[in-house]
């Protein structure tokens, strides 16, 4: 994103070279790799990659950034924009072992309902993350939402998760359901047992 006038902030391209090369937190300056993406079902691309410092789990992280064709302001994001999402996941499932999507606040609770649907039988974590102001404002919460879905993207296994550091729930992960079950029976069972415990 960048600042533009009135507008507020626009899409912008070049995250990676603007937005994450300069910082140490992204970058640890070990020599650049080229990463094969499939931009659609037959085509594959060499991006440039980079690797975040090692972490307190004694991992760094490698990762390379996909821009689409068309970027869009998330306020903008329909049916056509969840399908490209999804599809670039799958087209690119046996390459990754996770994935994360930047995307605007408004408009992210849509696109992660419609992608829970799209990717239900998914094995790798799926991760959304945006931000309230973008990183290359000197105030923001970007940085650290980035920085700490790469971190949960490389080293935890958590299938669908939306993460923002300035809420008060800071990872809410989206459950599947027989395990949404599971855990509403315990919750159920607790608070039985502390009503009982009451009596």
């Amino acid at each position: 994103m960048k600042r533009e006038g009135e507008r507020g902030f626009v899409p912008a391209r070049g995250f990676l070279e603007s937005g994450m090369a300069p910082r140490p937190s992204f970058n640890d300056g070990s020599a650049r790799k080229e990463i094969q993406v499939k931009v659609d079902e037959h085509t594959r691309q060499l991006l440039p990659s980079l690797r975040t410092p090692i972490s307190t789990y004694e991992k760094h992280v490698r990762y390379a950034v996909l821009e689409f064709d068309e970027l869009l302001d998330s306020s903008s994001i329909n049916a056509d924009g969840w399908t490209e999402i999804a599809k670039t996941i799958l087209w690119n499932y046996k390459l990754f072992d996770a994935f994360i999507v930047l995307h605007g606040t408004d408009s992210m609770a849509y696109t992660c309902s419609a992608l829970s649907f799209m990717l239900q039988y998914l094995g790798k974590p799926v991760i959304l993350t945006g931000s309230q102001a973008p990183m290359l404002e000197l105030q923001n919460d970007a940085t650290d939402n980035l920085l700490g879905s790469l971190i949960i993207a490389g080293h935890f296994m958590i299938l669908r998760c939306v993460f923002s550091s300035t809420t008060s729930c800071s990872v809410a992960i989206e459950l599947r359901r027989s395990l949404l079950a599971i855990l509403l029976h315990l919750l159920l069972l607790t608070f039985l047992h502390w009503l009982q415990s009451r009596l």
